[in-house]
């Protein structure tokens, strides 16, 4: 799974800015407002940042919030099917399972312990306009202390709960579609055993990595 990782950087700055949380008195047959979302996703952002900028919490409690705002904001469940695509009809019920759990953590895992490298960036959004009867695409920026900023656009589905990210593009690659290709690059090549297997290879990296981090 190399290449699974070439967006890293972008994507460890992009997911700042996607931890999302319901919005009250939302129902489901109401069309998405762009004004909520746009409002939604600065409430995101500050919510994010000050937990990354809380000194009082440990690293595992720092961490252990990122998550739980991960799991609330994203349809992991929703990204997971797409990003393995045609692939989830050659699944049993057991490797279905199995796979949006690693999923999951995979997700979490490689990415909640990296974000406080953008805790002190400048977040800078842009147009917020509707995509579809569900969905509302908003353009953002980071800017950064050293290079180019990256620019950003997320794709956030208005659910029965509230809002929720089910995609993001940054410099204008979809990373769900990114990574739908690179897993399925894995499951030609080793199965769906195999990509199980990389999933759970990554995450014991990334808790190893985190282990180190503490340490130090």
């Amino acid at each position: 799974m190399k290449n699974s990782y070439r967006h890293g950087k972008a994507l460890f700055a992009a997911l700042l800015l996607v931890v999302t949380f319901a919005v009250p008195g939302m129902a489901a047959e109401e069309a998405p407002s762009t004004e909520a979302a746009l409002a939604f996703a600065r409430q995101v952002v500050h919510g994010a940042v000050d937990v990354l900028r809380d000194n009082s919490l440990s690293i595992a409690e720092r961490n252990a919030e990122l998550e739980k705002q991960l799991r609330a904001g994203f349809d992991l469940d929703y990204i997971s099917r797409f990003v393995l695509g045609r692939h989830w009809r050659k699944a049993t019920p057991e490797e279905r399972e199995t796979y949006r759990k690693l999923f999951a953590d995979f997700t979490i895992s490689t990415y909640s312990g990296r974000l406080d490298e953008y805790a002190n960036e400048e977040v800078v959004f842009g147009a917020a306009r509707p995509a579809g009867k569900r969905d509302v695409l908003i353009e953002g920026q980071i800017v950064r202390r050293t290079g180019d900023p990256l620019t950003l656009e997320w794709r956030i589905r208005k659910r029965a709960e509230g809002f929720k990210v089910i995609d993001l593009k940054v410099e204008g690659i979809s990373l769900a579609i990114s990574q739908r290709e690179e897993f399925s690059s894995v499951v030609q090549q080793n199965g769906i055993a195999g990509l199980l297997q990389a999933l759970r290879d990554k995450i014991n990296a990334n808790a190893l990595r985190g282990e180190t981090v503490a340490a130090q």
